[in-house]
């Protein structure tokens, strides 16, 4: 983006400047503190658009608290699942592992027991090392290795995304990709 900005600004009368939205996309997006990236384009004779980094920032508040009063699990059969789940505890500044309880598992919004191989499922945990999306950080993805008695493994989900619902209930979204899971 550096370098696209000191391109842009030859020939020109103008001082080279990286955009108010190219900052932003790296701080919203990459997790990028604005600080850092306006110390490292200033080493390289560049500005940055303030301004329009603020009117993004302000945008994305926006967004951010609609999506915050909006995101609800999706339950369709009428159970008000949020109610009868505790919060998540996340794990996830100290480790990568750990036992977790499924507490319980929504397909396509419907609660169910158990879900198998090749199906796309949302599931609630008790606890998680799994980063759930917040504050302008997208959440985590990877692979769920659940375990039976003696270390014999029995699922692997393919974690896509992982959402805040409400309160601090983290529901993560993926495929099983062998397997199958069940709530405990």
């Amino acid at each position: 983006m550096l370098a696209d900005a000191l391109l842009n600004a030859q020939g020109t009368e103008t001082a080279p400047c990286l955009s108010g939205k190219d900052a932003f996309v790296l701080y919203d997006t990459y997790g990028f503190p604005v600080e850092i990236t306006n110390e490292v384009a200033e080493e390289r004779g560049i500005c940055i658009d303030m301004n329009n980094f603020d009117i993004e920032m302000e945008k994305q508040r926006q967004l951010s608290q609609a999506a915050h009063d909006t995101v609800k699990l999706g339950v369709e059969n009428g159970a008000n699942l949020a109610e009868d789940i505790p919060d998540t505890e996340f794990l996830g500044y100290n480790t990568l592992h750990s036992k977790a309880v499924v507490e319980g598992l929504l397909v396509n919004g419907i609660t169910v027991a158990q879900v198998s191989k090749r199906s796309e499922v949302e599931f609630l945990l008790n606890m998680t090392p799994f980063y759930a999306e917040s504050e302008g950080q997208i959440g985590d993805n990877g692979f769920l290795y659940m375990m039976e008695a003696e270390n014999e493994q029995k699922a692997i989900v393919e974690i896509k995304d992982v959402q805040k619902s409400m309160g601090n209930i983290f529901v993560q979204k993926g495929t099983i990709t062998e397997g199958m899971i069940e709530v405990s």
